[in-house]
């Protein structure tokens, strides 16, 4: 069985990372059998979270996990998508990972509201709760020299108020993001946006990100299909 490596479940949610949450979507969606054990960063593969340890390997990073994945077990998913489509879920994974996460996820939690991270995220991992100041040094660092950390939080908002405009629009009527049949773009998707619409704080963006009514429904609807009804 795959052990699956995480922070901690919070707000109803899988995990209070994103990633995380992205892959234990994605295991649900391909029906791979798996197990959570909650573990601390530094110890993982690469130092960061998810993990995974199947047939004796440990390895990190989602997206890498789901290579690895899709090369052992076979691809459930991404099998009918043509050489463009591919690309173009590519594209759009590139801007939830790799910039609405530093300009909503980060900015949010770590910058414009650090009670989160330096409070819920710290209650949810450990009784006591662990001081997080330090990690959140070490994130904002990150956060500048990524270049996200370098605007105003007017600016940054902005940014991550034109990525979830974006997404609700390419998502349009359609049931999943790549069209009638779910993708591994979609666990990417969800796994992202349940963190602005489900969450157990209210912010400007989580305000926005409810106010895109595709986006909300994708997400019940992605709920329900895999986490059950009542999840």
């Amino acid at each position: 069985m795959i052990t699956l490596y995480q922070f901690a479940p919070i707000w109803g949610l899988p995990d209070l990372s994103p990633f995380v949450t992205k892959l234990d979507a994605y295991l649900r969606m391909v029906e791979l059998p798996y197990q959570t054990v909650r573990v601390n960063y530094w110890e993982a593969p690469k130092g960061k979270l998810p993990a995974i340890e199947d047939r004796g390997k440990k390895l990190g990073d989602s997206t890498l996990i789901i290579e690895y994945l899709k090369a052992t077990y076979g691809d459930k998913l991404d099998g009918h998508l043509s050489p463009r489509d591919h690309a173009t879920a590519l594209g759009m994974q590139r801007l939830i990972e790799e910039n609405l996460y530093w300009a909503g996820t980060i900015h949010e939690r770590w910058v414009l509201h650090k009670e989160i991270a330096l409070v819920q995220y710290a209650r949810a991992l450990g009784d006591p709760p662990p001081d997080l100041n330090p990690l959140r040094e070490s994130i904002l660092k990150q956060y500048y020299g990524q270049g996200m950390g370098r605007h105003s939080s007017e600016e940054v908002i902005h940014i991550a108020k034109t990525d979830l405009s974006a997404l609700s629009a390419f998502l349009g009527d359609r049931l999943y993001f790549m069209g009638e049949q779910p993708t591994s773009l979609d666990a990417t998707a969800y796994g992202f946006l349940v963190h602005f619409l489900w969450t157990g704080y209210e912010s400007e963006l989580n305000t926005y990100a409810r106010s895109l009514l595709n986006l909300t429904a994708y997400c019940r609807r992605m709920r329900e299909r895999y986490y059950g009804a009542n999840a």
